[in-house]
């Protein structure tokens, strides 16, 4: 029965804390922080970040991928996330509607 009551009380304390077992015994513990209290940089939300707006401009430029990470030194993968994000963030779906896009936000 004293296993259901701090059950119960778990479920009650929310934002507060948790309850976590350790050899039957139950204690509170402090509430993590969520991502937006966390303090250290902000993001740029919607607009493009400088790296973003780079890479989308020598992806606009006509380069591959392999090229702008040899020119950036970043491996491909990373230029492929940042093309990515950049697409996201300009409402394209096209790497060839790249120009357009980015011709209109400057």
């Amino acid at each position: 029965m004293a296993v259901l009551r701090h059950f119960r009380e778990a479920g009650r304390c929310g934002e507060q804390g948790a309850l976590q077992g350790r050899r039957g015994r139950f204690t509170r513990q402090p509430a993590r922080l969520s991502a937006r209290h966390r303090g250290g940089r902000r993001g740029y939300g919607a607009e493009l970040s400088p790296r973003e707006r780079e890479v989308a401009h020598l992806a606009a430029a006509g380069h591959t991928n392999k090229e702008i990470a040899e020119h950036l030194f970043v491996s491909v993968n990373t230029v492929k996330k940042q093309i990515s994000a950049a697409m996201r963030k300009l409402g394209v779906r096209s790497r060839s509607a790249l120009p357009v896009r980015l011709d209109d936000r400057l």
